[in-house]
């Protein structure tokens, strides 16, 4: 594989950092780590990669480009989430916020249609999972839209 991106060791971390040395793009335990997260920035570039959003049986969206859905263990969905936030256009980026937030406050109203016991329900418990799968996938691309902003 030949490296786009600049792996370099940094005090305990290794550091990837995007081609012009000026983007943080992932610090790492091991440089294998690194490397790997590497490939995934690539791979995704070069496939072009463009988020298409689904949802699964339940009407939960999911992101499938990237196979990241609310099963996705927490660790893994950060690692996805940067190669996907990384290889997307600006547009399509917004774009998949605004879907996650209106998605997100669907879920909240519905959550509050529950009444008092919403809290012991499983269908609470349900839709508090989903708002919290939510929260993570828009987290990671404000936090992208705004380090874009921020190279400027």
């Amino acid at each position: 594989m030949i490296l786009i991106e600049v792996v370099k060791k940094e005090g305990a971390k290794w550091v990837l950092y995007s081609k012009d040395g000026k983007k943080v793009l992932g610090r790492f335990d091991s440089e294998a780590a690194a490397k790997k997260h590497e490939g995934e920035v690539q791979y995704f570039k070069k496939n072009g990669a463009e988020g298409a959003v689904t949802t699964d049986a339940r009407g939960v969206l999911l992101v499938e480009d990237y196979n990241i859905s609310p099963s996705t263990p927490y660790e893994a969905m950060q690692t996805k989430m940067i190669a996907m936030c990384q290889s997307l256009t600006d547009e399509r980026l917004h774009e998949i916020r605004d879907e996650f937030v209106k998605a997100r406050t669907k879920l909240y109203m519905q959550f509050k249609d529950l009444g008092e016991d919403r809290y012991v329900l499983p269908a609470g418990r349900q839709i508090l999972a989903d708002i919290y799968y939510y929260d993570r996938v828009v987290s990671a691309l404000e936090c992208e839209m705004a380090c874009r902003l921020l190279t400027l």
